[in-house]
């Protein structure tokens, strides 16, 4: 599969993942498509080292094969932009972990960081679910 198209279906399908407008079913299938493309992403990354994503992120561990991003990873392992990051990283103030940003999650507090809205809020949860953590759903409203 192409890179770009695997980027696309993740960019299209990720705020699916937190819609409350949508039914439990296009949900569920919503985040199997971004789960399929995010491993096959890092699958072209693996077998292509040489290549980058084209996102532009710095990685800090090399998730790649069985490696998984924990919740004491830094914040740059869920590869967010920085319209993302940014205001994660003023929030949380030092060494922003994974699992700082899911307890956000859990808690239902993403919302209240400065400068995150729905888009980026989805960013985030897409970034959690490819990371192989599981989420129910909540209202981020």
């Amino acid at each position: 599969m192409q890179r770009w198209y695997l980027q696309a279906v993740v960019r299209v399908y990720g705020p699916w993942t937190v819609s409350q407008t949508i039914s439990a079913r296009e949900r569920a299938l919503a985040i199997r498509r971004v789960r399929h493309a995010t491993d096959a992403l890092a699958d072209l990354d693996a077998r292509f080292p040489g290549t980058a994503s084209g996102t532009g992120r710095a990685e800090v561990h090399d998730h790649s094969g069985m490696v998984p991003v924990t919740r004491d990873c830094p914040l740059a392992c869920l590869g967010l932009s920085r319209h993302a990051a940014n205001p994660l990283r003023s929030h949380l103030r030092g060494r922003v972990t994974v699992g700082q940003v899911l307890r956000l999650w859990e808690d239902n507090e993403l919302q209240h960081v400065r400068g995150l809205g729905p888009r980026r809020i989805g960013e985030i949860t897409t970034a959690l679910i490819a990371a192989g953590f599981v989420l129910t759903p909540h209202s981020h409203g």
